[in-house]
């Protein structure tokens, strides 16, 4: 199919969708309010997930035309920037910006490489070592930078598209998204926290859900038996020499890690996070430190946070009209005699599902709200239905469900069939931990 005739496909889908909405009967709980609300909703998901048009547009028409249509006020649609999430993300987009530029990034992922040996299971080590260290300054934020890393690492050994090449790919993405499971993301995790208006510290998120850690190192080890390469790698001599190319550590990136340090210590101290990535991205601005530049503000991802607000905006005005409770009345019915466990690893396969339709962001955005309310009216925590959502949302087979996979998968190192096999085999480990170790856990802890 050309990209034309495909293209015309997506608009009548996104304008067709709508339009059948606003046509049906009005009745019941299915009052003009609400058809109004999920015909403008409907139209800006679906054009996030077809993307037609730059995401920044539908994240900005969405609250504009709720006001527009008389469903709600002002107060409302903008609700979200007067939350902690969007400054968080803020200053965590200002603080990567300035690490990036200054070579801080590029030295800690060499020197990971270094000390885990050099060899293709060692790479796949230091990748891992290099994710969860990222984590601690930008939860899930580095993946682009993780992406374009493992890529050389590729190159820079000689590896084509092939086995090899999938297992340091899928490595360096797994193992800067899968922290997000225990590690606080204000961008991932806030969103749909935010959308059901929940609040969660920094050290509860770790508290709760750390026992999530051995996950990662799992996944890793079954991805070196999976992918195992047919010849040797050994780049140990090469990373030496970019070792050594770097240099001494310079100033700047001595101040740097102290930032990083003293960010991390606040988070863990249970405070309001949004102090401290804006303290830390604009300290490097004060003239005895003096580290970041204007471009590291300038080169911010603006159009991110309308995004992530605007996903966020759904999930409010959902909560304002009711629509979280309509729909957990539809629902009510067939889970009410549900044991936790099971209604838990349900809400984990409808995430698996919504992702074939929707992006992670606007499924959270959407169903958040109405899923807390689920929970609340069968007296459940909502905080680990969320949880379970969550890491439901992270299980893919096909690169377009989700983009920061597909940006991994779009240097070309690996083949579909090797992509899909690899999420595979984390879909079906993921879904055995949760339900095996995650779930008794929370028991164990009060959560459930």
């Amino acid at each position: 199919m050309s990209t034309k005739k495909l293209e015309i496909l997506k608009w009548a889908a996104v304008l067709g969708v709508p339009l059948l909405i606003f046509c049906m009967p009005e009745s019941g709980a299915f009052s003009h309010p609400i058809k109004l609300f999920l015909c403008l909703t409907v139209w800006g998901v679906m054009t996030f997930a077809m993307e037609i048009l730059p995401n920044i547009v539908p994240a900005i028409v969405l609250p504009v035309g709720y006001v527009m249509l008389s469903l709600i006020g002002f107060e409302t649609v903008f609700r979200p920037w007067t939350t902690n999430i969007p400054w968080m993300v803020l200053g965590a987009f200002i603080l990567s910006n300035t690490l990036e530029r200054i070579g801080l990034l590029k030295r800690v992922a060499v020197w990971c490489i270094v000390k885990t040996g050099g060899t293709y299971t060692g790479i796949l080590w230091g990748i891992f070592l290099f994710g969860m260290i990222s984590n601690l300054v930008m939860p899930g934020g580095f993946v682009p930078v993780t992406a374009a890393f493992t890529y050389g690492i590729c190159k820079a050994l000689g590896i084509q598209k092939s086995k090899a090449g999938a297992g340091i790919m899928l490595t360096g993405v797994f193992s800067t998204l899968v922290p997000g499971y225990f590690i606080f993301d204000p961008s991932n995790t806030g969103v749909l926290m935010g959308s059901a208006e929940i609040s969660i510290t920094y050290l509860e998120y770790l508290k709760q859900n750390l026992i999530f850690l051995p996950l990662i190192p799992l996944l890793v080890f079954i991805l070196s038996k999976m992918f195992r390469p047919e010849h040797a790698v050994s780049g140990k001599a090469y990373y030496k020499e970019e070792q050594r190319k770097l240099g001494k550590i310079t100033s700047a990136e001595k101040k740097a890690t102290v930032i990083i340090i003293c960010l991390f210590l606040y988070l863990i101290s249970g405070q309001e996070m949004m102090f401290g990535f804006i303290l830390a991205a604009f300290a490097g601005f004060i003239p005895v430190i003096g580290i970041s530049r204007e471009e590291d503000f300038r080169t911010v991802n603006y159009p991110f946070l309308f995004f992530i607000t605007g996903c966020m905006t759904i999930g409010m005005v959902a909560t304002e009209l009711g629509f979280g409770q309509i729909l957990a009345d539809m629902l009510f019915p067939y889970l009410y005699q549900m044991h936790e466990t099971v209604l838990l690893g349900a809400v984990w396969f409808v995430a698996v599902i919504v992702n074939f339709l929707l992006t992670p962001l606007a499924a959270m955005a959407s169903l958040g709200a109405p899923l807390a309310q689920l929970a609340q009216t069968l007296g459940i925590n909502p905080q680990p239905v969320l949880y379970s959502f969550f890491q439901g949302l992270d299980q893919i087979l096909l690169p377009y469900e989700y983009a920061l996979y597909l940006i991994s998968f779009s240097y070309g190192m690996m083949s579909l069939k090797d992509f899909v096999k690899g999420l595979a085999m984390k879909m079906a480990v993921a879904f055995l931990y949760l339900m095996v170790i995650g779930i008794p856990y929370w028991h164990l802890i009060g959560l459930l």
